[in-house]
């Protein structure tokens, strides 16, 4: 509160040249600031200060303040930053540096294309939000925006490339005319850009295309007279842009010739502009502005913005002569137009989307009346209807029903089923492997319980034959328990990493101790020199090798078995040769049994099993690891 006081205060006496007691309110001011330290109030009292170094003539102070200003708020690039600026540019002038009061006003003329660019922008969204303008009143406000700021700084490389587009889907089928609107306003914003490659290239590309069709229809020529006048004066502009004025004069005189008394308004100006920029470029400069002088006479009445912009080029003709008092006035001229301009604009777009508004929220208004009355006569149709649907959805939902119970009650009747046969598949493959040990333990059991004069080693056979038979029958319901959980994929793993050249060793060191009475001698071998980690079930994983290792009966026979681990990628085979589990000898419902359990233990872990009966000598078993796999 008091901080606003003292400035109100510093200021007015700025105001009415009352410097002294200024300097005491505004020293008051920046003491209650220090204890706040905001920096807003900061800028607000370097601003005055500036103010009252200007008022008191010492202009470097100011100078150096309204720099330090700049510094804090032209990154923002807001309308604070414009004022700085022009009180910058008209203190330089004060100082008598008028040129570097030239250069300021062009960066001032610069900043303020751009914000009235946005500005623009802002205030035809914000009408759009409040107004709800529609979507064609939006485009013709888009387009007059493009038309009104085409010619700032503020073109994005967005025109130029919805521009391209919007020529690219253009085929060569399409009217010549077409082509050419488009390649008009290519070279328009490459022109204004400087983009000087692209710029010659649209104009060879559209004067090709005039040539062709005039030379397909002859009689047409005189009705594109614009179009080549204004292809020769993009020539123009582009060799002034490459600094190559000497090739300009050619074009001019080809312009010449094309120009007539209907000839189009805006090319008209363009012509003179040309000349302007012409005569400029080869140092002729009172021609040159003799010729802006023409220009703003044709412009001064209904071109305003248009008119500000050729007085900004006699300013910087007049900088380019040492003029720069001369130039100084124009620019404040321009700047000052172009303030009107923009505030006309707003106030007009206002007005206009307004009026629309209120028109077509009175028809809007009458709209909503006579719906009204039109919806009392349906509303009796609309409640029919409401009352039927609720009928349709009802009977709908009870077909529904329907249709899900007996979609349930199939799916249990499939469940049931394969729970059916699953069961038929157990029994089947318990019956009769299950049934022979079970006799041997039964049958005697009973002769060792029921004849007590046996001799000890009848006994000790006995005794012998129901351990092997309760083994063998052990193994076997554990091996179908094991199928029946691996199926159901209920098997519950103790996984590990584990070196699986370890793993095989160990493997053929418990195979060496089984197959002491049996016969059997394994050979290992492996061309793996490193260590491998696998991922995996240990104890299952080596029963599934071992298995394929020894006899799946009691059997002695002399047997030679290779074991050969190999590397194929990341994937690891051990292979098998000659091994009594793939022999056809020793089929069984034992055998099939952990055949299975062998594919499914593998295929869980993602590998895979399999019996190869293509070989040259013995048939032999493939098992299919891959590495780093892991249990889901």
């Amino acid at each position: 509160m008091f901080f606003y006081l003292n400035y109100c205060q510093a200021f007015y006496n700025i105001q009415t040249h009352h410097l002294p007691e200024a300097l005491n309110y505004l020293q008051q001011a920046e003491s209650i600031n220090r204890q706040c330290q905001h920096s807003y109030f900061f800028l607000m009292i370097e601003y005055l200060y500036a103010c009252y170094y200007t008022e008191s003539k010492e202009y470097t102070k100011a100078l150096n303040i309204f720099d330090t200003i700049l510094s804090h708020t032209q990154t923002a690039g807001s309308y604070k930053s414009l004022l700085i600026l022009q009180e910058r540019a008209q203190l330089l002038a004060l100082m008598g540096k008028n040129e570097e009061a030239c250069q300021a006003y062009e960066s001032l003329n610069t900043l303020k294309d751009s914000l009235d660019a946005t500005n623009y922008i802002r205030q035809i969204n914000t009408l759009h939000a409040l107004y709800q303008i529609d979507k064609n009143e939006l485009d013709n406000l888009n387009r007059q925006k493009i038309i009104l700021y085409w010619s700032w700084l503020t073109i994005s490389c967005i025109v130029i490339k919805a521009l391209e587009e919007a020529y690219r889907m253009l085929t060569a089928k399409d009217h010549p005319v077409d082509r050419i609107s488009v390649l008009s306003q290519l070279i328009s914003v490459t022109k204004e850009k400087k983009d000087n490659q692209r710029l010659l290239k649209y104009i060879q590309e559209q004067e090709n295309i005039l040539h062709k069709h005039i030379a397909e229809n002859p009689s047409l020529k005189e009705g594109f007279t614009d179009a080549y006048l204004f292809n020769e004066l993009f020539y123009s502009y582009y060799y002034l842009n490459i600094n190559a004025p000497e090739q300009t004069y050619p074009h001019l005189i080809k312009s010449k010739e094309y120009l007539n008394k209907n000839t189009y308004f805006t090319y008209r100006i363009l012509y003179f502009d040309t000349l302007a920029q012409y005569n400029r470029a080869i140092g002729k400069y009172q021609q040159a502005l003799n010729y802006i002088d023409t220009t703003l006479t044709m412009l001064k009445k209904n071109f305003p913005n248009d008119y500000a912009e050729q007085l900004l080029e006699k300013a910087r003709i007049w900088k380019q002569v040492g003029q720069n008092e001369k130039a100084i006035l124009f620019y404040e001229q321009a700047l000052s137009l172009k303030d009107s301009v923009t505030t006309v604009l707003s106030n007009t777009q206002m007005k206009q989307i307004k009026k629309r508004y209120n028109i077509e929220k009175n028809e809007l208004e009458q709209e909503k009346r006579n719906n009204r009355t039109q919806l009392l006569y349906l509303v009796f149709i609309f409640v029919i209807l409401i009352l039927l649907f609720i009928f349709m959805a009802r009977l709908f939902m009870i077909r529904k029903a329907l249709k899900h119970s007996e979609y349930e009650i199939r799916k249990a009747m499939e469940a049931v089923r394969q729970t059916n046969e699953m069961k038929n598949r157990f029994l089947s493959k318990m019956s009769y492997n299950i049934r022979t040990p079970l006799n041997n333990v039964v049958g005697f059991s009973q002769l060792i319980a029921c004849e007590p004069n046996i001799d000890k080693e009848t006994r000790q056979e006995y005794t012998n034959i129901i351990h092997q038979s309760s083994e063998k029958l052990m193994k076997l319901v554990n091996d179908v328990l094991d199928l029946s959980r691996l199926e159901a994929q209920m098997m519950k793993f103790q996984v590990q990493d584990y070196d699986v050249i370890e793993l095989c060793k160990e493997v053929c060191y418990m195979a060496r101790v089984q197959n002491e009475q049996t016969g059997i001698n394994v050979d290992f071998s492996t061309e793996i020199d490193s260590p491998i980690i696998i991922h995996t079930d240990t104890r299952r994983l080596t029963l599934a090798l071992l298995s394929a290792l020894v006899y799946p009966q009691e059997h002695r026979q002399e047997r030679n078995i290779r074991f050969i681990l190999s590397r194929e990628g990341d994937v690891l085979h051990f292979q098998i040769n000659n091994s009594p589990l793939a022999d056809p000898s020793f089929v069984s419902q034992e055998t099939i049994i952990r055949h299975d359990i062998n594919l499914l233990l593998l295929q869980h872990f993602g590998g895979n099993y399999f019996i190869n009966q293509k070989t040259p000598e013995n048939p032999e078993i493939v098992f299919i690891y891959p590495i780093g796999s892991e249990s889901e």
